[in-house]
Order: structure tokens, then sequence, then C-alpha cells
């Protein structure tokens, strides 16, 4: 059964804009300028191919196909995820970075196959890595996020969205022990038909 049609090319902004457009390299320098730091980035984003993503948490849920396991990913978007990510989405990562809006949503990224590991390296463990083969993408969204405390602040550019499967037990099973933890993802776009349709797009 093919997947249900998607409207594909649409990007929904968020209604939420800044009364000023500033850019968060510009937002930076007044943070320096005033005797305040910004928290660096993860020293390794990238690692064989992989990149760092948080396993935020799973849903569980279920449409007229079956049963689906959603994954909630984010990571904070760097120049480095070059190819190594959906080509829609850097973008809306510079559109954000130089201060144009604060949010956009996305409905225009082709399914997935995406690739969870606990680790980067080869030799992993049984059971600390997991293949999500032609999944959906529901909820994505590029956003600036500002992090304060400690007398810091960082601001960054988030991905974050939802990647749905069909249920087995070993997804199921991942989903359930794995979530909260730090993973190593691989994204690469889906060929062919998908067996369960898109009925998961919602905030």
């Amino acid at each position: 059964m093919a997947v249900k049609g998607k409207r594909a090319g649409v990007l929904r902004k968020s209604r939420t804009r800044p009364t000023k457009s500033v850019s968060i390299k510009d937002q930076q320098q007044k943070i320096l300028d005033a005797g305040g730091k910004i928290e660096a980035p993860p020293e390794e984003l990238v690692r064989n191919g992989q990149f760092a993503a948080a396993f935020v948490r799973p849903r569980f849920e279920k449409n007229k196909h079956g049963h689906l396991v959603g994954f909630d990913l984010s990571f904070n978007l760097a120049d480095e995820h070059k190819g190594l990510v959906p080509k829609q989405i850097l973008p809306r990562y510079e559109e954000v970075l130089d201060g144009g809006v604060p949010r956009i949503d996305m409905s225009d990224i082709k399914p997935q196959v995406i690739r969870i590991a606990l680790f980067p390296e080869d030799g992993r463990p049984a059971g600390s890595e997991i293949v999500l083969n032609g999944c959906m993408i529901s909820r994505a969204r590029v956003q600036e996020i500002v992090s304060k405390g400690n007398g810091k602040e960082s601001r960054n550019v988030r991905f974050s969205f939802t990647a749905y499967v069909e249920q087995d037990k070993e997804i199921v099973n991942f989903a359930a022990w794995k979530h909260s933890e730090l993973i190593w993802i691989t994204m690469k776009d889906h060929q062919g038909e998908l067996q369960f349709g898109d009925e998961n797009e919602g905030e």
C-alpha cells in the first residue's frame, strides 16, 4: 500500500516574529561586549559519518493501518551537518541563524532511513543500535533555542522531529528502554513505497 500523499514543498513559518531582526551572531557579540560568556558547543558533533543527537522520548500510537512507534529526536545544527541531513534543512538553519525568523515548521522532508546507535564506533554491543527503515517525518522544525544559567547564555539553532515507523518487538524494546539517551544517527532518503499512511502531523 502506497503512503498517503503529503503536502510537498510547504514551509509553515511561525506567526511569532521578533520585533527586530537580529542575527544570533550579533546577539552573541552583545553578550560578550557586556562581559557575558557564550557556552561552547560540544567538541564533537560528527564522527564516522554519524552525528550526535538526543532521543527525547518515544511515542506509541495507532492509525487505521496499524500500530506505530515514534522517535522524538533533536540536535543543534552546525555547518558540519552539510551532506548528512536532508538538503531542505540547512537553508532553514541559515535563515534562523541570520535572524530572519525564530522558528520554521517543515513538512517537505521525504521519508527517511535513520540508523540510531548508542555508540559512534564499530563493534557495538548487541541491542545498542537500530535502523528505522522508511520512517515518516512529522513535527519537523528548525528553531532558535536560548538557554540561560549560572551567568551564561547560549543561543543555538535546533532541528527537532518525530520519526514514525511500524511497530515491531525490536523497535518497541529499543524505544522503551533507550530514550533520554545521547545517540548517534545517520539519515538518508528512503526509496520505494511505504506500508503505512501519514496521520501523525501535529504539534
